[in-house]
């Protein structure tokens, strides 16, 4: 109707205007809009909010399932609280709407309705209230938990009787009710820091991405995370803890540095040389910018001075040397000593785990050379041989000795003897062996020998056979083996018997050509015995004839 008292409109009396005129007679021959406050009924209160106003509406639910409203309340929003982010706007109407209608709702249970779907998890009771919420909304939490209440999420198309008034406000005292609420920022404010929150607000302004941030948390994000660029993406999930004082953005009580100040900021953080971990603490106390931990560590790894008294890295993953196909293939060597003014020469085969140690009076070249074709003499050449980098073994004649003889020379790391860690433990087995033995007063040379013989007949850990079954084919006979019963003996007291239990007396031997009587088994006759010639003796107790026929 209200489009027929528009100029240039022809008045026509629609069916659409019947209608209209028809329904506002219904209301007002009825009952009023409002209605009375029953303790009986179950209560809601819905509350929303503009970018300059707030508005809540109280209403119960009739016996026969109809929301009637009991009262309505709307205020502007005063200069400092439009500067809240849209989170802390909708969390304010909130507030406004439990203050306002306070005698109706303490002490009594009734159902908090909201278009802004993350105050459910700010506010609700089945989850905690989330770590990095901004302090504001912390204390409202706090506020609110003296109440009774449920929250729930209504769609915006369905509240509009608070978004309307959030919309139209009305001008009334209440909008001062938070002007001694105060900011955070200031108490963050040092003077140890050479960046004031005056220079981070002026450069979150100039910023190409922050101000967007600044935009969006100040009216409001878009739902889908799809529809903002990669570079405000981490700020979008986090779009529910961010809030906005005296231009600068905090997500809770971190503060967001702009990019222009980051490189100051973690200067300040890194002078005095702190590690990683002190400094993320320190910054997760403070500020934030997406990826600072990763800034940080970047920071803390190219400082020169840090990576120079650090601690040694950890170790390699242990690299084992190939296991050789047969004995004599590869041996490791290395010097020992000295002991009693002797030094000493092992020698160690990587299949067989076999042992040579020789006595050195010098550890030269030469010295080596002539002990290693001794060696060699009784076991073969090798394929390869294995050694430290001491002068002995990286002089051109030790090189010209192993080329001549077709053998690889592999060196071990410099500074780093567990290369050669198969040479190293046994020396270490050796020197234990010698020491008890110079302890117990007895022959250095003797204890060696005495050594080697057990060490080369026992079985080994890694092969599980003993390094002369594995050398030789066959283990050393030792004392121990005196122990178990002789074969040989017993088969030849077995055979002794025999002979003497036998029923043969007779101990006869033939010449060659001797004639003599031989049975014939070709015939069945009773008596075959025969004339024959002995022609050669094929055993102690048979012989080769020819008969006479």
């Amino acid at each position: 109707m209200y489009l027929l008292l528009s100029k240039d409109v022809k008045y026509v009396w629609s069916k659409e205007c019947d209608d209209a005129f028809k329904n506002v007679k219904r209301l007002i021959t009825q009952a009023p809009c409002l209605a009375n406050y029953d303790p009986s009924l179950p209560l809601k209160l819905a509350c929303d909010a503009s970018s300059y106003g707030l508005g809540c509406v109280l209403s119960c639910v009739s016996t026969d399932g109809l929301e009637r409203p009991i009262a309505y309340a709307s205020r502007v929003l005063s200069k400092t609280e439009c500067h809240y982010s849209q989170i802390e706007k909708e969390a304010l109407s909130i507030i406004f709407g439990v203050k306002k209608f306070y005698q109706y709702l303490y002490a009594r249970q009734f159902t908090l309705l909201t278009d802004h779907q993350p105050l459910l998890a700010i506010f609700g009771k089945k989850k905690g209230l989330p770590q990095m919420a901004a302090n504001r909304l912390q204390r409202w939490a706090y506020f609110l938990s003296a109440f009774d209440f449920t929250i729930q999420y209504v769609k915006s198309s369905k509240h509009g009787n608070a978004d309307c008034l959030s919309r139209l406000p009305l001008e009334c005292s209440d909008a001062n009710d938070n002007v001694n609420d105060f900011d955070y920022l200031k108490f963050i404010q040092t003077t140890c820091f050479p960046i004031s929150s005056k220079n981070v607000s002026s450069e979150t302004v100039k910023d190409e991405v922050l101000c967007k941030v600044l935009d969006y948390t100040l009216h409001g994000w878009p739902n889908d995370c799809n529809s903002v660029s990669d570079q405000l993406r981490p700020y979008h999930l986090k779009r529910n803890e961010l809030s906005v004082e005296d231009n600068c953005i905090l997500w809770g009580y971190r503060i967001v540095i702009p990019v222009s100040l980051r490189a100051s900021l973690l200067n300040e953080l890194h002078c005095t040389h702190l590690g990683i971990v002190k400094m993320k603490s320190i910054a997760r106390s403070t500020f934030w910018w997406p990826k600072v931990d990763v800034d940080i560590e970047e920071v803390a790894n190219s400082c020169e001075f840090c990576q120079n008294e650090k601690k040694s890295p950890p170790k390699h993953i242990l690299c084992n040397w190939n296991m050789p196909n047969g004995p004599w293939e590869r041996i490791h060597m290395d010097f020992f000593g000295p002991i009693n003014n002797q030094m000493y020469l092992l020698v160690i085969d990587a299949y067989s785990k076999f042992i040579e140690i020789v006595q050195m009076r010098s550890i030269t070249s030469m010295a080596a050379i002539n002990q290693l074709r001794q060696i060699f003499a009784r076991f073969g050449l090798p394929y390869s041989v294995v050694t430290d980098n001491g002068p002995t073994w990286t002089s051109s004649e030790f090189a010209t000795f192993l080329q001549l003889n077709g053998i690889k020379h592999s060196l071990t790391a410099p500074y780093h003897p567990s290369t050669n860690g198969s040479a190293e433990r046994s020396v270490q087995t050796v020197k234990k062996c010698i020491k008890i033995a110079m302890k117990q007063g007895k022959d250095v040379n003797t204890a060696i020998v005495r050594f080697l013989f057990d060490y080369r007949n026992s079985s080994h850990c890694v092969t599980c056979k003993s390094p002369s079954e594995l050398m030789f084919g066959r283990k050393i006979r030792s004392r121990f083996d005196l122990l178990r019963p002789n074969r040989l003996e017993k088969v030849s007291s077995s055979h002794s018997k025999q002979v003497e239990n036998f029923s043969g007396k007779r101990n006869v031997t033939f010449d060659e050509n001797q004639v003599v009587l031989v049975k014939d088994y070709r015939t069945s006759q009773a008596s075959n015995w025969v004339r024959a010639i002995i022609i050669s003796q094929l055993s102690p107790v048979s012989y080769l004839v020819r008969l006479s026929n």
